[in-house]
């Protein structure tokens, strides 16, 4: 997915042009790591990145007040393709890619998936984001038409709902509200 050249971008822009100094070489545990594996990690990844990148970028400059356009969050930009286009072609090369492995080899990297999945699911867990931040989040991550058409009919319902239970909202619908019928 070429993402190398933006997170080199943002790592520079971010700690310097020194980065890699201050991040220092591998750690132990990364160099004995399974190579193969970290393809599992990077998959995750990427997808997640194609999938929710958007509204990562947003959420980085923002807590980070980032002001220079683009700068810091370079990594989060897929220029040239869809986000879409970018996760088929990612998922279509890994499956071709896997056809080749034994069997073992491709249970081991869905495992790792999963793993690598829930580690960044208890990550996110782990930040507290108010109900009403969530809901802010999704309702503008849904086109305007759809959203009205939603509320439009949501809206539609509850009038039915409430109508025959309200007399001058059933008025106003025009419909005649029968007294309660005596014991």
């Amino acid at each position: 997915m070429y993402r190398t050249a933006g997170f080199r971008a943002d790592l520079e822009y971010l700690l310097g042009p020194n980065w890699e100094a201050c991040c220092g070489s591998k750690s132990p545990p990364l160099k004995e790591y399974e190579p193969r594996l970290l393809l599992a990690h990077s998959y995750t990844q990427h997808l997640a990145m194609a999938a929710g990148g958007q509204v990562i970028r947003r959420l980085v400059r923002k807590h980070l007040a980032l002001t220079e356009e683009d700068a810091g969050t370079d990594a989060f930009e897929f220029k040239g393709e869809s986000s879409n286009t970018l996760r088929t072609k990612f998922k279509a090369t890994l499956d071709e890619w896997a056809r080749g492995l034994p069997e073992e080899d491709v249970r081991q990297l869905i495992s790792e998936h999963v793993t690598t999945f829930q580690f960044q699911n208890a990550i996110i867990r782990a930040f507290p984001i108010p109900t009403a931040a969530v809901v802010k989040g999704v309702l503008q991550l849904i086109p305007r038409p759809l959203l009205l058409a939603v509320l439009a009919v949501l809206a539609a319902a509850l009038v039915l709902l409430v109508a025959p239970t309200v007399p001058w909202v059933a008025a106003a619908m025009g419909w005649q509200v029968l007294p309660d019928a005596a014991p």
